[in-house]
């Protein structure tokens, strides 16, 4: 992208000022283009899951912005080529799906990108894939990709740098992915493809494929991927479990609680991603520290809440949220327990561990929570420096006030 660029499009502003473009082809010639008139600009999604995860609401949000400002969204669900599978640096080819499978899962990604975009246009690769004969790929499309140019992509090359097998359905994805961009163009005016950061080859393959065919020119656009301080991709839970944005699969307390526990040096970059407040809120919210934050960080679970579930189910998972962990007891079980027994003993006593080893692995995995803090000196005795009552909690869901019984 280039950096000295200072976009006049309302729409560039917006997604630069909010962090969204990790890389771009053009910027010059895609804000020009935004400026002139509105455009057409989609994103991809293949339907290998009966939802989408958390990471994919980065996306969504930039077809949010791309509506708000006039432009229109288009989503390409991709049927056909989820039937060959995009290639990832796991160990062998993504399973084959039936087409009742594939079709159920595009009812519940609908579900998500209507909920979350609102009405835009929907389409299917399967509309033009389907109907391609092999002599008509090897004699279109196929001519103008090279061997060099397939095997030189960061995916192909790291999976034989590290000796996994690659299937030609795979090696031949970007390719594929390439037509949907060229198809979309001819057939809808969609002028830019958006996709994470590491669709950047996929993206490049369409371009040139419309280049070469008959001279168009279009814009490719990356966002980041959600990553933790450490660079490690996001989307669990302390436990392991995928956070989804489907209330059936991931409650709304539940992704609550993931934006609400986020780490404090990522507050700033997820409330301009995933919130609609204004950049000037956005800034100011982002200058707390301590307890403050701690407030900050419920305001963005809350806003992102809403955009994936509704302001009701947003409000609810909130008052939940500080009936268990904010200090409001009236409807929280209790539990005396003696003060010689430790917190291991409590945890099994409130059947929230079956044994001390249970109880222990438990908290090493960061699932239990004193007064809403991560606790992991579970070995320790009531007696020995804890509170006469404080909430004792096991993962999201499960909580309990434990009142320490003093021995006489």
């Amino acid at each position: 992208m280039e950096k000295d660029h200072v976009p006049t499009s309302p729409l560039l502003a917006t997604l630069i000022e909010r962090g969204f473009v990790h890389q771009a082809t053009d910027v010059a010639g895609l804000d020009r283009l935004a400026s002139a008139g509105p455009i057409v600009a989609y994103i991809g999604f293949d339907l290998t899951a009966p939802a989408l995860h958390v990471g994919s609401l980065i996306q969504l949000m930039v077809l949010r912005h791309l509506k708000a400002h006039g432009h229109e969204p288009v989503v390409l669900f991709g049927d056909a080529t989820t039937r060959v599978g995009d290639p990832s640096d796991k160990n062998g080819a993504r399973p084959i799906l039936t087409r009742g499978t594939i079709e159920t899962n595009r009812t519940g990604i609908v579900r998500i990108v209507d909920r979350i975009v609102g009405h835009c246009r929907h389409v299917h690769n399967s509309e033009w894939l389907d109907g391609m004969s092999l002599d008509d790929f090897l004699q279109g499309p196929a001519r103008h990709f090279t061997l060099n140019r397939m095997l030189s992509m960061d995916i192909v090359s790291r999976r034989l740098d590290a000796n996994m097998p690659m299937t030609i359905a795979e090696l031949c994805y970007s390719m594929i992915q390439g037509i949907d961009f060229a198809e979309l163009s001819r057939r809808l005016g969609v002028t830019l493809q958006i996709g994470g950061s590491d669709q950047w080859s996929n993206i490049i393959a369409g371009m040139e494929l419309a280049r070469r065919d008959d001279g168009r020119s279009l814009f490719g656009l990356t966002t980041p991927l959600m990553l933790d301080p450490q660079g490690r991709k996001m989307g669990k839970t302390a436990d392991g479990k995928a956070i989804w944005l489907d209330g059936e699969k991931t409650t709304a307390f539940d992704l609550w609680q993931f934006f609400r526990n986020v780490p404090d040096e990522l507050v700033p970059r997820f409330l301009a991603w995933f919130t609609d407040l204004p950049m000037e809120q956005v800034r100011e919210l982002s200058t707390r520290t301590g307890a403050d934050l701690n407030e900050v960080k419920s305001v963005l679970a809350t806003q992102a809440t809403t955009i994936v579930h509704g302001p009701e189910a947003a409000m609810a998972a909130e008052r939940s949220a500080r009936t268990a962990f904010g200090g409001a007891e009236g409807d929280m079980p209790a539990l005396a327990v003696p003060c010689e027994r430790t917190v291991a003993e409590a945890l099994i006593e409130a059947g929230f561990a079956t044994s001390k080893g249970d109880a222990r692995r438990l908290a090493a995995g960061g699932g239990v929570r004193v007064d809403g803090e991560r606790f992991d000196a579970v070995d320790r005795r009531l007696s020995d420096g804890m509170p006469s009552s404080f909430r004792l909690a096991a993962g999201r869901r499960r909580i309990v006030r434990i009142d320490v019984i003093k021995e006489d």
